[in-house]
């Protein structure tokens, strides 16, 4: 019977020792209005007898564009944002990306108080009132004082840009160019599950004796990717092609970017349509995750009325 305890009792310590050290980070995000700055904290708990650590913070710069980083930790030995930062627009990091990793070589190991802030990430709210982006991390490692894998926990939390009825889960969609004389395109506001297909509707207002017109699309191809259009608002009769004149460019479409054109190759049969008329749609993969939110916007319109050149 003693050899038994004395094996339980060996057993025990040696459970005792092993080691159950982990690392978390985490944000909670905020909001700002459009055209503000919001100052978002980096924070971790559980820092403790650490030689080394990196992740990245990403996310949707449709929503929030990269300004700063700054309150950089100076309680770490010879951390700091010269150099151990990757910011959006250095080498190989994209926009929308923060990195950063520090390690220190000789010991001791470090620690952190529990909440202790790491850094501040500046962002500029430049997105659509409502939009809204998550905030997180991603390649979280980190390492003790024998630089053995620590096992890293991260929360991240959601960035939004303030507006009116945002709670309701969807943008704001009021058509702010209602009084606005010359033609305007407009698109709905859509809800759509990951892994769904859908198809927007692209509508128009003041469209009267048009001849030509040409636009821009631009999107974010993480979150949808581009399957092609249909529905045309109108068929010139006889059409001099399939697709009475319209032309959509996709070859920069695994970028997120699509160039639409349109001109009456008859020379003779200026286009109108009532107000609200689809003049055609956009068709989508939804490849993004639940949650994503994302504008899609106009660029580079330009628009020939009837004996008239607009932009």
């Amino acid at each position: 019977m003693r050899i038994l305890k004395n094996i339980f009792l060996f057993l025990f310590l040696a459970t005792a020792s092993v080691s159950f050290a982990q690392l978390t980070i985490s944000t909670e995000g905020g909001e700002a209005a459009m055209g503000t700055n919001l100052e978002v904290d980096i924070t971790a708990n559980e820092f403790n007898s650490l030689s080394t650590f990196q992740f990245n913070v990403v996310w949707d710069t449709l929503v929030m564009t990269f300004v700063e980083v700054k309150n950089v930790n100076q309680d770490l030995t010879s951390y700091s944002l010269v150099t151990n930062f990757g910011l959006p627009g250095d080498g190989s990091i994209k926009d929308g990306t923060v990195s950063t990793s520090w390690t220190k070589f000789t010991p001791p190991a470090e620690s952190l108080a529990d909440d202790a802030r790491l850094f501040t990430i500046v962002l500029n709210a430049t997105g659509a009132e409502c939009a809204t982006s998550s905030f997180g991390f991603e390649n979280e490692e980190a390492g003790d004082e024998n630089f053995e894998e620590v096992t890293v926990t991260s929360t991240g939390g959601d960035i939004l840009v303030s507006g009116t009825d945002c709670e309701s889960g969807e943008l704001d969609c009021i058509n702010e160019c209602e009084d606005f004389p010359g033609v305007i395109l407009s698109m709905p506001c859509i809800t759509a599950p990951a892994g769904s297909s859908i198809c927007i509707p692209i509508t128009v207002y003041n469209f009267i004796d048009i001849e030509a017109l040409q636009a821009g699309i631009i999107w974010d191809p993480s979150v949808m990717e581009y399957t092609g259009f249909q529905n045309l608002g109108f068929v010139i009769d006889p059409p001099n092609d399939p697709n009475s004149g319209f032309v959509f460019n996709d070859n920069d479409a695994e970028m997120g970017m699509i160039r639409q054109f349109w001109t009456d190759e008859t020379g003779s049969t200026p286009q109108s349509l009532p107000d609200s008329s689809v003049l055609y749609e956009l068709c989508f993969d939804v490849i993004g995750d639940d949650g994503d939110m994302i504008s899609i916007e106009f660029g580079n319109i330009k628009i020939i009325e009837k004996n008239k050149w607009k932009e």
